[in-house]
């Protein structure tokens, strides 16, 4: 069996993902009227095991 890590993850255009306080209220400025799921459920989908969390 292949093993592969993949990673699905929201960042900004210069590459952070959180703001210099810790936070993510940026993601809710991005307009999405549609309310695409930006390929998530796809993603949640295809994988076994999820690993979440502040220091993973």
């Amino acid at each position: 069996m292949d093993k592969k890590n993949s990673v699905f993850i929201a960042t900004s255009l210069d590459g952070y993902i959180a703001d210099k306080n810790g936070g993510i209220d940026w993601l809710h400025s991005i307009p999405n009227p549609d309310n695409d799921d930006m390929g998530y459920v796809e993603f949640i989908n295809g994988i076994d095991a999820l690993v979440m969390g502040r220091k993973t």
